[in-house]
């Protein structure tokens, strides 16, 4: 968030950015390398804490149930 500035005069204006990455968000069932970080389903620490099938999640690298 960026907020206020100066032009000439001051000013008072608000912005919002948001960070979009070049990878493609990770999926954590595929049995691939999504990120190219050489990690695959819950080994990938991305995955920690998401869904990796029904009604599991990924943690310390494995599936298991919440």
């Amino acid at each position: 968030m960026v907020h206020g500035g100066y032009a000439g005069m001051p000013l008072d204006d608000l912005h919002f950015f948001q960070y979009r990455s070049q990878w493609p968000e990770e999926v954590c069932d595929s049995g691939q390398d999504v990120d190219p970080d050489g990690d695959t389903d819950c080994a990938d620490r991305d995955c920690e804490g998401r869904t990796c099938a029904t009604d599991l999640i990924c943690s310390a690298g494995a599936c298991v149930t919440p």
